[in-house]
């Protein structure tokens, strides 16, 4: 017998043992783990027994001996300080300050709107050193997305500093160093808030480095660092999403190394360490952005940054199911010092010749100052006057308006805001303004005929009041005046002691722009869907419209035609009447009786219908056969 012929049938064999030992495992069953001296074919039979959908093959870090890979893996336990506590707890409120809370399904900051807002991956050789690659890459991706610096800007900073300078400093000594590995106490991170981080210009990285820190020239601080709530998922998307890169820790199996493709899963799921964040891991990564994949549950996964060069994975990084190699227990993100400036996710309201902006910006901690810069080329060579914000850390609305623009013109815009740390800056956006004699609000061009919306119409006077009738008997409804919503006109009015601002424009279409009842006010939240709040003439058209104010929600809102004749039709000469009907929040609603070019003839709430009789002023009448509250007369 040959010995290849031998080799073939001990191989048959071993494989016959394991699909006979390792059958595919059915829903409910418990999956198969996968353990640190696995093969290549155990692998392989265990991710098709449980139904994964990775691939593995060989590569230099699966490949390694035993000595090699305890030499690479030297991420350590640690029994956390009262310090590192505190910072296990420091989960929420101030530690959590998120600009921006409507999360997308998916995020990628290696791509994000064609630009990329971290660097190419890394290899730390064969040192234990990945701490220094999860907080560089952390602080860089921080840092980055608060300067808006992208592509060819891109900062980047030194792991060999961090690893072979902050390391062998008395006070992180014992936390980290070198390629002796990190502990779990996050230290590296709490290093670049004392002391800061090199360029890596300054001290390119290498594994092998022995004697004294040869740099001692200037570095880039950091405000802070924060744990993110251990194993909570929405809130490591927040902060990946409003801090950018993130750092974080796996705990690593054979399949884990020899990972070739595809979204990596296995049974290390359960964030079980006391405390939680300390759940036990090996090896520091970072988080680049996530994708919901369809079924956010089951199908969900992050996109993992690892520091083992671009020959390993899927060019360096791997795609792994949300909770698996427990890559959620133990996440967090850096605070750059300079000031956060991010634009509202309400487009500018423009004309031909202005345009305001609004967002929010985080002084950081140090006095602020901000504007608006802008131009018809990518460098915004103007900018509006600069304003100022006291220190304090936590965002705070603004608004600036661009003046003089050219019409029909297209304009580069970025909100950018200074203190003592230096400059940040949010994303570049573009706008066009308005042909000569219009306005454009979220891109819905109202011309020279509709325009009067803004200033023209609704000429009545404040305490105008309009008696309706019906089932409760008298009730009035009292002009409070007009104010200014979104840069629109709107009348307010009082209906039952509730407040209403509406506005009509001059095709007869109606709109509720806010209300205020016994539980505060509520503002239409966002112009994103503008042109469906405006509710059209067509009978039977919903729309459901999303509030400032409380948890409460959606608002919806029908047109609907007037009763018929036999059914007391009110409808009179001059226009097709139609019919409002909006549920608010708070589970009340009221029905608004329109007509084309004369606006309320009735409404209709919880108590039943009332009808207009009479009118004290303003642009009224009486009978319901004219009068309103809303006037298409100019």
């Amino acid at each position: 017998m040959t010995r290849r012929f031998l080799f073939v049938c001990l191989t048959a064999v071993l494989a016959a043992v394991l699909l006979l030992s390792v059958a595919p495992v059915s829903a409910g069953t418990p999956k198969i783990p996968f353990a640190a001296d696995d093969t290549i074919e155990e692998i392989r039979v265990k991710i098709e027994a449980n139904g994964y959908g990775f691939t593995v093959d060989h590569n230099r870090i699966f490949d390694m001996g035993p000595e090699e890979r305890g030499r690479l893996f030297k991420r350590r336990p640690s029994v956390p300080t009262a310090e590192a506590m505190e910072k296990c707890a420091d989960q929420s409120g101030g530690a959590l300050r998120l600009w921006r809370t409507a999360l997308p399904s998916a995020l990628d900051w290696r791509n994000y709107e064609g630009r990329a807002y971290i660097g190419p991956v890394r290899d730390q050789g064969n040192c234990g050193s990945c701490y220094s690659f999860g907080a560089a890459a952390a602080a860089e991706g921080a840092y980055n997305l608060a300067r808006n610096l992208y592509d060819e800007n891109l900062v980047d900073f030194s792991e060999a500093y961090i690893a072979w300078c902050l390391g062998a400093l008395p006070e992180y000594a014992a936390h980290f160093y070198g390629c002796d590995g990190a502990d779990y106490d996050y230290m590296e991170l709490q290093a670049l808030t004392e002391v800061g981080v090199a360029d890596e210009a300054d001290f390119p990285y290498q594994d092998d480095f022995a004697g004294a820190c040869p740099y001692a020239g200037p570095t880039t601080m950091f405000r802070s660092w924060h744990r993110v709530p251990c194993g909570d998922i929405e809130a490591i998307k927040l902060a990946i999403m409003n801090y950018g890169v993130v750092d974080a820790a796996v705990m690593v199996t054979a399949a884990f190394a020899a990972y070739s493709g595809g979204v990596y899963e296995d049974t290390l799921t359960a964030c079980d360490g006391d405390p939680c964040a300390y759940t036990p891991t090996d090896h520091a990564i970072s988080l680049v952005g996530w994708n919901d994949n369809g079924d956010a549950e089951n199908e969900g996964y992050w996109i993992l940054r690892n520091s083992w060069g671009s020959g390993w994975g899927e060019n360096g990084y791997m795609r792994i199911k949300y909770r698996s190699a427990v890559v959620s227990c133990a996440v967090s993100y850096m605070v750059p010092s300079v000031p956060r400036a991010v634009l509202s996710a309400i487009p500018a309201v423009v004309s031909d010749t202005s345009a305001t902006i609004t967002g929010q910006i985080n002084p950081n901690g140090a006095e602020t100052s901000y504007r608006v810069e802008y131009g018809l080329t990518p460098a915004c060579e103007l900018a509006t006057a600069e304003r100022t914000l006291a220190a304090g850390d936590d965002p705070v609305n603004v608004e600036l308006t661009m003046t003089g623009l050219q019409a029909g013109a297209t304009y580069y815009y970025r909100l950018t805001a200074t203190n003592a740390s230096g400059s940040g800056a949010s994303m570049d956006e573009t706008l066009a303004t308005a042909q000569a004699g219009h306005r454009v609000v979220n891109g819905v061009d109202f011309g020279p005929d509709s325009a009067v919306l803004t200033n023209v119409w609704m000429p009545i006077s404040e305490g105008d009041t309009w008696v309706f009738e019906g089932p409760a008997g008298r009730v009035s409804v009292i002009a409070q005046g007009k104010e200014d919503v979104f840069g629109v006109n709107c009348l307010k009015v009082s209906i039952h002691g509730n407040l209403v601002w509406l506005a009509q424009d001059t095709a007869g279409n109606i709109h509720i722009f806010r209300y205020r009842d016994a539980a505060g006010t509520y503002t239409v939240e966002t112009y994103t869907e503008f042109p469906n709040y405006w509710l059209p003439r067509e009978p039977g058209t919903v729309a459901n419209w999303t509030w400032t104010a409380g948890s409460f929600g959606p608002v919806q809102a029908a047109v609907q035609p007037a009763a018929d004749e036999a059914a007391g039709d009110r409808r009179a000469a001059g226009g097709e009447l139609l019919t409002v009907a909006t549920t608010f929040p708070d589970s009340s609603w009221v029905n608004l009786e329109y007509r084309s070019g004369s606006g309320l003839v009735g409404f209709e709430d919880e108590t039943g219908a009332y009808t207009l009789t009479a009118a004290s002023g303003g642009g009224g009448g009486s009978g319901g056969s004219g009068g309103c509250f809303i006037s298409t007369g100019r």
